[in-house]
């Protein structure tokens, strides 16, 4: 009876401690050899990224490109293929790099947590991505992503009546 009791408890503590250990913190490389075809430039990005609940906060950069900046997004696709557009980064770009969130549909964050979403970005000299890298960080969250009961609420001057270009931008999640 006690082996049964010590059995269950350490079950009940797996199963809590779990979600504790959901991986939520990413950091990948951009690189031409990424890309579908590889390309051979020499340029080079990273990408930090951290998820929270269906909140995917980016702050990418990348070193000069091969002609001037064309774009950068989040695609649908695995490694080895192309897709398509599933989050325009553009709007957060500053200088050489970006920096804000994006919140994700359900099938969006499905297709994260399976390693199926690659960030590319474009340049006049590669208008098809210069550099890529996929995201398949392992990401995991609840099988409800979050929780019926998360409320996501993102803040930026775009959002404001009228709209202003302010470059802040805020977000308050509750549980």
């Amino acid at each position: 009876m006690i082996a049964i009791r010590r059995t269950m408890m350490l079950f009940l503590a797996v199963i809590i401690a779990v979600p504790a250990f959901a991986k939520d913190e990413c950091a990948r490389t951009l690189s031409g050899s990424q890309e579908v075809p590889p390309n051979d430039s020499p340029n080079s990005g990273t990408a930090q990224l951290h998820l929270t609940g269906r909140v995917l906060h980016f702050d990418i950069s990348w070193t000069g490109l091969s002609g001037d900046f064309a774009g950068t997004h989040f695609h649908s696709g695995t490694a080895g293929e192309n897709g398509s557009v599933m989050f325009d980064i553009g709007p957060f770009v500053e200088g050489n790099g970006a920096e804000g969130i994006w919140v994700m549909t359900d099938d969006q964050l499905d297709a994260l947590e399976a390693g199926h979403v690659y960030l590319n970005v474009h340049s006049a000299t590669y208008p098809g991505g210069e550099i890529r890298a996929q995201l398949d960080c392992g990401f995991h969250v609840s099988p409800h992503h979050g929780g019926e009961d998360t409320c996501v609420v993102a803040l930026s001057g775009e959002a404001e009546i009228p709209p202003n270009d302010s470059p802040t931008a805020a977000l308050g999640c509750s549980r």
